[in-house]
């Protein structure tokens, strides 16, 4: 039972290695679309204060460009908020599958080590039952060599 219940453990921590590595995966997609939303929404805000700093100079066709280049960063960021908010959820998906595999390794690691402490236990109760035979079969002779 002990080496069965080895295997499936050591199953087990490969599942869970499997699941942070997922998990590590999404969450990095996560940040990649986070950092092209921010990259967007700077992109967004250096455009605005050039057409501003444009329409103050009088200068209108960089009004114009400034302003197409801010809709275009503001197209942008509003593009990406749906996919965001579809890889936040499938990050809180993959933790969820993180900690089930975790608390599954946890649960054969249990066993485990109640398998350990029950064959200690037996081994132990084994010993003591010969050692109890021994003194047993000492007395018995030293009641029969006295007679």
């Amino acid at each position: 039972m002990s080496q069965s219940l080895a295997r499936i453990l050591r199953l087990r921590e490969q599942g869970e290695e499997i699941c942070r590595l997922d998990l590590k995966r999404e969450m990095l997609k996560l940040k990649e679309v986070e950092s092209a939303i921010r990259a967007s929404r700077e992109e967004s805000r250096a455009s605005r204060r050039e057409a501003f700093c444009a329409l103050t100079r009088n200068a209108g066709e960089g009004w114009l460009l400034a302003e197409g280049s801010w809709e275009l960063a503001e197209w942008k960021t509003r593009s990406l908020q749906p996919e965001l908010q579809q890889q936040r959820q499938r990050v809180e998906e993959f933790r969820h599958r993180f900690l089930q595999c975790r608390k599954e390794k946890r649960q054969v690691e249990q066993l485990v080590e109640a398998s350990a402490r029950a064959a200690r236990a037996e081994e132990t109760r084994r010993q003591q039952s010969a050692l109890d035979a021994w003194y047993e079969q000492a007395k018995r002779r030293r009641s029969f060599s006295q007679r």
